[in-house]
């Protein structure tokens, strides 16, 4: 089945994609059903797979060495002048960083465990960027609508 030509096969194959990865991040294997994903001259065509989490990092493990994930990290390091162990911590953030193999290669690049906050990885980056309004003293910046509203009352 080819199913480069139609928009909403491929949404959908997206979809169900997103949802396995997010899957064999606590589980082994998952199965991929997506009914009625196209259909031909012959009728409708259903797409069903089983989905290992080996398959998944068979899948993912040449983007991820062509990427150089561990030179990206090393690099880092060499920039803040660290080596491999250097840091006390190491927050990972990010729905990615639920992918088991993906997550031991960052550790093993920076040379230590990630902590465990107990947060989910994709709340991580939202819960960041919200740290600043809670330090002593901090205020929300209005934003320009706002700060035009208040000037013409």
């Amino acid at each position: 089945i080819d199913l480069r030509a139609d928009r909403l096969a491929l949404a959908r194959l997206l979809d169900a994609a997103q949802r396995a990865r997010h899957e064999l991040s606590g589980a082994h294997a998952t199965v991929v059903d997506l009914p009625f994903i196209t259909a031909d001259a012959s009728g409708p065509k259903h797409l069903r797979r089983e989905l290992s989490r080996a398959d998944l990092e068979a899948a993912t493990d040449a983007l991820l060495r062509d990427f150089s994930i561990e030179k990206l990290c090393q690099d880092a390091l060499a920039d803040a002048g660290l080596r491999p162990g250097g840091l006390g911590s190491l927050l990972l953030t990010g729905g990615l960083m639920r992918t088991p193999h993906l997550r031991a290669r960052v550790e093993r690049a920076f040379g230590l465990r990630a902590l465990d906050t107990g947060v989910n990885p994709e709340d991580t980056p939202a819960l960041g960027a919200a740290l600043p309004l809670f330090a002593p003293g901090a205020q929300a910046e209005p934003s320009a609508e706002r700060a035009a509203a208040a000037e013409s009352a």
